[in-house]
């Protein structure tokens, strides 16, 4: 449903709604809050009749909708109605993307294709990003000089921009070390640039192994007042954790960049440390949090005790 004004719900609501004289004296008492005003006018408009027929109704996060889809389910089609309708050049792709936060707004995920030379889409993307990964520093400032880069070695290119960053701390190591479609849980990001058939650039980020993980005890402790419920109460809100990249480290994991350059065929990795790249074996980022989860069984099989007593994947029960 698209948001309407006070004046237009108004006006729906006059002559078949039977609060309706209720809901003016409710909007002259909020009439400096518009936004509350707006959820009440809202609220009463959907309850009126005909009311559309549904199996159920179920609100989320925009990442749920992405997760359903890399699951199997499939959109039968997107009805159109309003501005929406009238925009023609507005494709029911981007429409899904935009949904399921592809455009950054939900800090969790982005999608974007863009061309170097166009100033705009540059300078909006770089933008875009910084505002997605705002709980991650190490990614935020890594990207913004694979921007740098891309702009004065690939004037001409193309970028194809996709990045997974959920923020979400403990929760990510739980839904990777018990999911087994983890692949989709697992934090990452590429930059792929193109210029020419024989030159390409991916710039890439994932988790890395450093060091080991403290207790569990010892974590919660820190960061959550030794209450395990208040970790879990973050799920209500799609489990994003302001702390997470400090908390990883804690575990024992950090956020690494990389590049992979391919000229005519020819394979070479790098690793950026110490505000350089440096050369570097081949990096699988799967390979890498799977070699994490069994070098720290012991942990991950007291997360998993510890949260999945509480957690069915649905609901939460806080009550222990």
């Amino acid at each position: 449903m698209q948001i309407l004004s006070v004046e237009k719900c108004l006006s729906v609501l006059k002559g078949r709604s039977d609060d309706f004289t209720e809901l003016q004296e409710t909007i002259k008492n909020v009439e400096e809050e518009e936004e509350e005003a707006l959820r009440e006018l809202h609220e009463s408009i959907l309850a009126m009749p005909p009311l559309p027929h549904r199996d159920f109704l179920e609100i989320r996060y925009a990442a749920k909708l992405g997760t359903l889809l890399n699951r199997g389910w499939e959109i039968n089609g997107v009805l159109r109605y309003g501005t929406f309708r009238r925009n023609t050049l507005l494709a029911d792709a981007e429409i899904v993307e935009e949904l399921c936060g592809g455009n950054g707004a939900t800090g969790q995920r982005f999608k974007r294709r863009i061309s170097v030379a166009n100033k705009a889409q540059v300078s909006s993307a770089r933008a875009d990003l910084a505002n997605c990964l705002e709980s991650n520093p190490p990614w935020r400032a890594s990207i913004s000089r694979h921007f740098d880069e891309i702009e004065r070695e690939f004037p001409q290119g193309q970028v194809e921009i996709s990045l997974f960053g959920p923020s979400a701390g403990l929760i990510t190591l739980f839904l990777i070390a018990t999911r087994l479609d983890f692949m989709l849980y697992l934090p990452i990001y590429a930059l792929t640039v193109a210029e020419g058939p024989d030159v390409k650039r991916v710039y890439f980020g994932s988790l890395k192994r450093q060091g080991d993980a403290q207790t569990l005890d010892r974590l919660l402790m820190k960061y959550y007042e030794g209450n395990i419920e208040r970790l879990l109460v973050t799920l209500l809100w799609g489990g994003h954790e302001s702390r997470d990249a400090e908390i990883l480290e804690d575990c024992g994991l950090v956020y690494r960049s990389y590049r992979r350059d391919i000229v005519s065929g020819e394979e070479a990795y790098f690793s950026f440390r110490d505000e350089r790249w440096t050369r570097c074996a081949p990096f699988n980022p799967i390979d890498e949090i799977q070699t994490y989860m069994q070098a720290q069984m012991p942990f991950i099989e007291t997360l998993i005790e510890q949260i999945s007593s509480r957690w069915d994947g649905g609901l939460v029960n806080l009550s222990g």
